[in-house]
């Protein structure tokens, strides 16, 4: 905090509140107009945030998320993490899939997404057998289902990895096996025709409410393919 070049803000929860929660938690009491994700120990490109706010602007767009270079413990190039990044583009809402993710640590996003709905309603995770969705799926969730996106294959971050990583390691089995579980064929105790029940309802009083107009009609949208996932999973 002394060191940097600008305001740092350090607080302490009363109470352990796990990653996604803490994570929101920090971006809840952001001040700024663009919030940004920093986790564990990896090196941001000097040029990330205007690299991403520059982007926003320029798109009309709500999220920023780029791919990733994999370091190792000692900061040794190992590899690409492209999160299926291949080019740079802008996606339309409702486009992405549905039950995707780009990690927290690539994503640069506008506060007014983080305010449409109260996350502590964001409902279960989409790939893990208890808990709530975490930070970065939530806002994964908001921005495919409502915004414009845009992807950036320039690497502006090096993605370390290490023996006590919190997310799975993004080479070799356990990513394959993390991953497998975002498909359709989710496992059935995932509950995702409920997750979709509820995403539709959140969507639905979005859609009612006083916020932004330009949100409205893309709330009904997904509000109809929400049922239609309801439909499609139960009949699995």
């Amino acid at each position: 905090r002394e060191r940097a070049p600008f305001p740092v803000t350090i607080h302490r929860n009363p109470t352990r509140l796990g990653y996604g929660a803490n994570f929101l938690a920090a971006a809840a009491m952001a001040k700024a107009d663009y919030i940004a994700f920093c986790d564990q120990d990896d090196v941001w490109s000097p040029y990330k945030l205007e690299r991403g706010i520059e982007a926003l602007r320029r798109e009309d767009a709500q999220l920023f998320v780029h791919t990733a270079r994999l370091i190792d413990e000692a900061g040794n190039d190992v590899g690409r993490f492209s999160q299926g990044i291949r080019q740079g583009q802008v996606v339309p809402p409702l486009q992405l899939a549905p039950w995707g993710v780009f990690y927290g640590f690539s994503m640069i996003f506008e506060r007014e997404v983080f305010q449409l709905i109260d996350p502590s309603r964001r409902g279960a995770h989409t790939f893990e057998f208890q808990g709530l969705l975490s930070h970065d799926l939530w806002i994964y969730f908001l921005c495919s289902s409502l915004f414009r996106i845009v992807t950036c294959d320039e690497p502006l971050v090096k993605y370390r990895q290490h023996g006590s990583n919190q997310t799975p390691h993004v080479r070799g089995a356990p990513l394959r096996r993390f991953t497998a579980r975002l498909g359709v064929k989710a496992h059935p105790e995932l509950k995702r025709a409920q997750i979709a029940e509820h995403r539709a309802d959140l969507l639905e009083q979005l859609s009612r409410s006083k916020g932004s107009a330009s949100v409205k009609p893309e709330a009904f949208r997904l509000l109809k393919r929400g049922q239609q996932a309801c439909s499609h999973d139960m009949g699995e």
